[in-house]
């Protein structure tokens, strides 16, 4: 069985090494500092000097103003999507002119989108002006310095660095959005996603031959007031026994942190051991062959209402077969129902049960 893309994802976290190399003329620039709002914007790849603009990964635009992107592979057509009503800008790759739909106009781009390694780059202070950013350069400390002009704080929200339907392929990687004030823990996880997930695809798209294809998919929840939830699967194709894998974020919007499965643990009064051993009873093999293996609680959601809150378990179930190869599955157990589901990974729940996402998800689009 495949070693999970989830524990080389957050594996990544502690490394870093990146090696770029261009048919443009280009140079590194990763002796300059990007700071959006006070904070240092930190980027997978170090931002590069092209025609004497700097650029910086297409991702690091929308981690640092909020922005949904799309690519389109076979035009190289990237849209970016601009806060705060979406507006979209049409950038293709090599080409200086940039259609905004908000004004139908044709801008002209001293340094037109390109892509390095399989990295988009774009233009920085562009964007940035766009959106009403005030830009400025420190030539003496070689510091961009990035003022969105202050505004209200908002409340977490569930947004997308990538949302990318490529042949087979979807991406479907989130983020969480919020403004103003740092957050170490979101930043934490959005860096997780940022440096694990997406790198994961990127290496994928760029090795993968005809025969493989990998859909990562996204399941929001943010309906409830207390609580910001969103759970993520990953299938490699053919998946040859296995559907994946899968986890899930779950952040407290009143406390103000993030919840563990030990948190949905403490809720139910159950401990690890006891939650797998109701698993155990309430499975039923398919067909009788089949037995369980091995059972890890992988994600989990908060459903019901304030105060009346119960723990919904995402579970990998590895289930054994007597006559045939073993299969990984996702389940859902819900103790206080006394239930035990098996999940579609093509849809895990049903579609009108998440947030309504525009552009819409993969499972949306129908």
């Amino acid at each position: 069985m495949k070693k999970s893309i989830f524990q080389k994802s957050f594996a990544l976290l502690v490394t870093a090494a990146f090696t770029l190399s261009a048919s443009v003329a280009a140079s590194a620039a990763d002796n300059i500092t990007i700071i959006v709002d006070g904070a240092e914007l930190n980027t997978d790849v170090p931002p590069m000097i092209i025609q004497d603009r700097t650029m910086v990964p297409l991702r690091a635009i929308g981690e640092a103003f909020d922005c949904r992107f799309e690519w389109d592979d076979s035009a190289k057509l990237v849209t970016i999507y601009l806060p705060p009503d979406d507006a979209p800008l049409y950038l293709e790759i090599n080409n200086p002119l940039v259609t905004q739909a908000s004004t139908t106009e044709l801008i002209t781009l001293d340094a037109p989108p390109v892509i390095v390694n399989g990295r988009t780059l774009v233009p920085l202070r562009f964007i940035a002006e766009t959106l009403g950013f005030e830009v400025e350069w420190d030539a003496q400390t070689r510091t961009v310095n990035i003022n969105s002009g202050g505004g209200d704080l908002i409340e977490p929200r569930i947004g997308f660095i990538t949302q990318e339907y490529a042949g087979d392929n979807i991406a479907e990687i989130p983020y969480i959005e919020y403004a103003e004030e740092r957050n170490s823990e979101i930043d934490a996880i959005n860096r997780s996603l940022n440096q694990g997930i997406q790198q994961q695809y990127e290496e994928f798209m760029s090795s993968a031959d005809d025969v493989y294809w990998m859909e990562i998919k996204s399941y929001p929840f943010s309906a409830d007031s207390q609580y910001l939830q969103v759970v993520v699967t990953s299938v490699e194709y053919p998946t040859y026994g296995t559907d994946g894998d899968l986890f899930s974020i779950n952040y407290d919007k009143e406390a103000g942190k993030w919840l563990t499965i030990d948190d949905a643990l403490k809720l139910e009064n159950m401990d690890t051991d006891t939650l797998i051993d109701e698993v155990k009873r309430l499975f039923e093999p398919e067909v009788s062959t089949q037995s369980i293996d091995e059972v890890k609680i992988a994600g989990f959601l908060l459903r019901g209402a304030q105060l009346r809150h119960y723990a919904e378990f995402l579970l990998e179930i590895d289930v054994a077969n007597s006559a045939a190869e073993p299969w990984k599955c996702f389940y859902s157990y819900s103790p206080q129902l006394d239930r035990l589901v098996r999940l579609d990974s093509n849809c895990l729940f049903e579609p009108l049960e998440m947030d309504q996402m525009d552009p819409p998800l993969s499972y949306q689009k129908n």
